[in-house]
C-alpha cells in the first residue's frame, strides 16, 4: 500500500468527488492499495502535510502545519497564525 499526500491551491477531485479550497490552500492524504486503486481519500482545507509514516498496524500518521484552522475528525485545532498538526487515521 501507499500513502500520497499533498498541497494544492485551486480545489481537486480525488476519486470522484471534488473538495473546495478556501483562500488559504488545503491538503489531501490518500490511500492506495498494492494496484494502485484507491483505499480512501481525505482533504482539509487550511493544512500542509510534510510526512507519512505507517504503524505496524497500519495505521497512517500524518503530520504537517496549518494556518487559523486546520479541523480534522470533528476536532478543529486553532492557531494565531501557524501550527503543526499530528494526526493518525485508520488502516
Amino acid at each position: 500500500e501507499l500513502m500520497v499526500l499533498g498541497y494544492y491551491e485551486q480545489g481537486v477531485t480525488l476519486a470522484g468527488t471534488t473538495f473546495d479550497v478556501s483562500d488559504i490552500g488545503g491538503m489531501f492524504v490518500n490511500k492506495l492499495g498494492v494496484a494502485g486503486e484507491l483505499i480512501w481519500s481525505e482533504a482539509y482545507t487550511n493544512g500542509e502535510p510534510l510526512a507519512v509514516a505507517v504503524d505496524p498496524a497500519g495505521r497512517s500518521v500524518v503530520t504537517g502545519h496549518f494556518s487559523l484552522e486546520l479541523n480534522i475528525t470533528g476536532w478543529p485545532l486553532h492557531a494565531s497564525f501557524r501550527d503543526v498538526f499530528l494526526v493518525k487515521f485508520a488502516p
